[in-house]
């Protein structure tokens, strides 16, 4: 194998095969010339003395352009090759032997050893379903892993489902208290809950596409995801589980409904939080047409804030605000529509977000805007249930 490729192309593209790697232990890249173009694959598995301990879920192939004087294929400890190429300028001349490669870049010279086969890139074959999207609309579509679940116990939340439904492709995740879906227009794709894409996999997808801007193609089968843009190809096995059914829990819009400034209602729960004791607060948020929303701790009243807003109707309920905080935070527009039913829901730029209620026993008040109650104590908070699921 000799070929000629820039080191910046090599540098960039080692960058993102790498991020799909585990950090911290050696971590191996196949280099393959193919005709007037060099690939850099790579796996999520760690160096080959621990294949038997680490289960490969994604693999990675970038293409850089390169002149290629003769075709084959090694492979190289990546940090060690990307140590060059970082702090390298101009071409890379790179020619390969059994046993190693040589590097020429500049004035320097420099040797690594080819390195036993990792295990093979995944392929995609059976191919049950495709599609062609725009980037922004994936970028989109990644959105809700934020709020996906991280218990062990319940692998099959830790990640994102996309399902194809009336509003096109849909992509929702829950970790059981705070849930998120958006969707993008797309010809149908999965109708069975079983596209669920891990949490992990997403991270390195995103960093794949985060600067694309073109279109998309994404392939699946049962058991994998394939996403190709130009000069790039990722594929993830899939999480190995039906997605729970989350109609029931996507709730209706509601008449009883808050339009409030997203920062405003950011910055209040803020300075709640800051006040706060103890380690699982609950946040009450009350209103009543007309009227700012109310805002107070529910084991400590006397902390409470007042957002400005259009009001209709009257609520009444508690959360956790840390995870209705972190919701808030994945919203970007100016106003958001808050919604109280049985749990609070929130709506804005063509998202859905919901937070599950946390039971507590509330002494009604008097009059709207009159002063708050003291929460009930000793018996009745033993009927607490801060951890309510979505």
């Amino acid at each position: 194998m000799r070929l000629t490729l820039p080191a910046t192309g090599l540098s960039a593209g080692l960058a993102l095969v790498m991020a799909a790697m585990p950090s911290g232990k050696q971590r191996l890249v196949r280099l393959a010339a193919r005709e007037s173009a060099a690939a850099i694959i790579g796996t999520d598995h760690a160096a080959a003395e621990d294949q038997k301990a680490k289960v490969q879920t994604m693999s990675v192939e970038i293409s850089i352009a390169a002149t290629v004087e003769s075709a084959g294929e090694v492979v190289l400890d990546a940090g060690r090759l990307a140590g060059i190429a970082d702090h390298a300028s101009g071409d890379l001349i790179m020619s390969a032997t059994d046993i190693n490669v040589s590097i020429a870049a500049g004035k320097g010279r420099y040797r690594l050893p080819v390195l036993p086969d990792p295990p093979p890139a995944l392929v995609l074959d059976n191919e049950e379903a495709s599609i062609t999207i725009t980037a922004q609309d994936l970028r989109r579509l990644l959105e809700p892993a934020a709020c996906a679940g991280r218990e062990s116990s319940r692998f099959y939340l830790q990640g994102i489902c996309l399902l194809s439904g009336a509003d096109g492709l849909a992509s929702v995740a829950t970790d059981g208290v705070r849930l998120l879906r958006t969707s993008v227009a797309a010809d149908r794709f999965s109708d069975d809950r079983k596209l669920i894409i891990p949490s992990k996999s997403v991270a390195a997808i995103e960093k794949l596409i985060k600067r694309e801007s073109g279109m998309l193609t994404l392939r699946r089968n049962s058991r994998l995801l394939s996403i190709a843009g130009s000069g790039f190809t990722v594929i993830t096995k899939l999480i190995d589980f039906t997605y729970p059914d989350l109609t029931s829990v996507l709730p209706a819009a509601s008449s009883d409904a808050a339009v409030v400034r997203r920062l405003d209602l950011a910055n209040g729960l803020a300075r709640l939080m800051a006040a706060a004791d103890g380690e699982a607060p609950l946040l009450a948020i009350e209103w009543a047409e007309p009227g700012p929303l109310h805002l107070y701790l529910a084991r400590q009243p006397e902390n409470s804030d007042l957002v400005d807003g259009a009001t209709a109707g009257a609520a009444l309920i508690a959360v956790a605000p840390h995870a209705l905080a972190r919701l808030v935070d994945e919203f970007r527009g100016e106003q958001l529509r808050i919604e109280i039913t049985n749990r609070l829901a929130i709506r804005g730029d063509g998202k859905l977000g919901v937070v599950a209620s946390s039971q507590w026993n509330f002494t009604p008040r008097a009059s709207p805007g009159a002063g708050r109650t003291r929460p009930p104590k000793s018996a009745d908070r033993q009927k607490e249930n801060a951890n309510a699921h979505v």
